[in-house]
C-alpha cells in the first residue's frame, strides 16, 4: 500500500490506505478524532492526554512534538467556516486537514493557526457541504494545555436537515422549530390523539 492516503486499493489486498495494515505506521492512520466539533459550538478540550502520533504538517515548516487532540467537523452547508483555539496554557497550535480513511491527513493540511505563546489561534477554510474535516490542537515543543475551540460556519438559506441539531439557516431556530421544518414527516402532529393514555397532546 505504497500511499495511505490516495483512496486506493495500491496492493490490491481489497483493503484501502488506514484500513490496510501496511499503513500501521502512517502517521495520518493513527490520527483519529476522538470529538465531534459542531458548527455553532464552543467546546472545551485538552491535548494532554492525546496521543503524540504527528509532529510534521504539510503547511508548516516546523516541529509539532507535543500529543494532539483530533476533532471531526462536518458543516452541513457550503462555504466559509472559522475554529479559533483560545484559553491557552501552552503554546499550542492549530492545525486543519482533509481526512484520509476516517483519519487526519497531515500531509493535507488546509490551513494552520501557529502564532507563538499563549496567543489564540484561528483556522479559516472554504468548506464543502457534508465534508468531513479535521481540527488538530497539537503541542509546539511538547506543548500541552487545556483550551476552548469556538467554531463557526457559512448558514443555508434554509433548515436543510430538520433532525441534525443544527441551525442550518441562522435564524435561531433548530430543527422543527424552525417553520422551514413544518412540512417535514419528522415534525408534523398527528391529526387525531393517536394515544389516548400517554399523557401527550398528541395532536
Amino acid at each position: 500500500e505504497g500511499n495511505c492516503s490516495d483512496g486506493l486499493d495500491n496492493d490490491g489486498d481489497g483493503q484501502i490506505d488506514c484500513a490496510d495494515s501496511n499503513c500501521a505506521a502512517f502517521p495520518g492512520c493513527s490520527c483519529q478524532a476522538t470529538q465531534a466539533l459542531a458548527c455553532g459550538s464552543s467546546v472545551p478540550g485538552s491535548n494532554a492526554a492525546g496521543s503524540n502520533d504527528v509532529q510534521n504538517y504539510s503547511c508548516a515548516n516546523w516541529d509539532n512534538t507535543g500529543p494532539e487532540a483530533v476533532y471531526a467537523i462536518t458543516p452541513p452547508v457550503g462555504g466559509p467556516v472559522t475554529v479559533v483555539m483560545s484559553g491557552l496554557a501552552a503554546d499550542l497550535d492549530l492545525f486543519v486537514t482533509s481526512g484520509a480513511a476516517g483519519a487526519c491527513n497531515p500531509t493535507g493540511c488546509i490551513d494552520l493557526g501557529g502564532t507563538t505563546g499563549l496567543s489564540d489561534e484561528t483556522v479559516s477554510w472554504t468548506a464543502t457541504a457534508g465534508t468531513t474535516y479535521y481540527v488538530i490542537a497539537d503541542g509546539y515543543q511538547g506543548g500541552m494545555s487545556s483550551f476552548t475551540l469556538t467554531a463557526s460556519c457559512a448558514t443555508g438559506s434554509s433548515e436543510v436537515g430538520c433532525s441534525d441539531g443544527f441551525d442550518d439557516d441562522g435564524d435561531g431556530q433548530i430543527d422543527c422549530a424552525d417553520a422551514d421544518c413544518a412540512s417535514d414527516a419528522n415534525c408534523s402532529a398527528p391529526s387525531t390523539e393517536i394515544d389516548c393514555s400517554d399523557g401527550l397532546d398528541d395532536d
